[in-house]
């Protein structure tokens, strides 16, 4: 574990493991903790990064910092460079793989592989822009409301009794040591992002979404076309929602592993 001063906040990361770079990016509400159930049961040789990002976790954020997608890849960069980490597989959670996509834009050398797990590469519609918006009122009120239901409401209906615990823990561990103002910001800045497609579609990198059947935030069916139409390979996890590496997690580990090793060998 390591505190690294940057223009953007104190950011925390964490390194284990010998071999090709992976960095695994969280999502909204999370923290780096939520991929440790997954390095542990990592069998291939690999140098796991990971980074709480701006205001996340027990990273701070700069006083000026803006928390739009940019930013955070700003971020997550000035850490890899730090690192002398030329380029990495990046494995993405949701918000991670937007942060993911305005790396891949903006330092595409830094890209050897991307996995969005749950995660779309197009701009927020009119509806969801408003969706935020109310939830950002929600938050300036009481943000304790939307904690309490949020975990939960990520996984499919028919999982959530089974994980109840793993629900419990994540809201402990990630909810309460989280700001109003990380989280309004944080709703801002994907409220605010681009659409990621046209990048998509002249990259150089293998790209693979992980999209959940049952996920209440995106309809699987639309992420399976996105994933035609930028000329991406996909997995559907059929009995999870928004967490997979938690409602899936041995066959969401196989498909990283899988993916991670045959990119490296391209």
């Amino acid at each position: 574990m390591s505190i690294h001063e940057t223009p953007y906040g104190h950011l925390h990361v964490q390194q284990s493991g010998e071999g090709t770079p992976v960095l695994w990016l969280h999502g909204f509400l999370e923290n780096l903790n939520i991929f440790h159930p997954l390095i542990r049961m990592y069998q291939k040789p690999a140098k796991h990064i990971l980074i709480d990002l701006p205001g996340y976790g027990i990273s701070s954020a700069d006083d000026a910092f803006d928390f739009s997608m940019p930013k955070m890849a700003e971020a997550v960069n000035h850490i890899l460079a730090k690192l002398s980490i030329t380029n990495a597989h990046i494995i993405a959670h949701s918000m991670g793989g937007y942060v993911a996509l305005q790396l891949a834009d903006k330092y595409p050398d830094r890209i050897k592989s991307l996995l969005l797990m749950h995660s779309t590469a197009v701009d927020d519609n009119e509806q969801k822009k408003q969706n935020r918006n109310r939830t950002i009122e929600v938050v300036r009120q009481d943000y304790t409301i939307l904690l309490n239901e949020f975990y939960r409401n990520l996984f499919y209906e028919a999982n959530r009794e089974r994980f109840a615990g793993e629900i419990e823990y994540i809201r402990r561990n990630a909810g309460e040591y989280i700001t109003a103002e990380t989280i309004i910001r944080s709703l801002e800045g994907m409220r605010d992002r681009p659409s990621m497609i046209d990048m998509l579609k002249n990259r150089k990198f293998k790209l693979r979404y992980m999209i959940g059947r049952h996920d209440p935030l995106f309809i699987a069916s639309e992420l399976i076309a996105q994933a035609l139409d930028v000329d991406a390979d996909c997995d559907v996890l059929e009995m999870s929602g928004h967490m997979g590496y938690i409602e899936e997690k041995e066959k969401c580990l196989s498909l990283i592993t899988s993916f991670v090793e045959s990119s490296e060998s391209v």
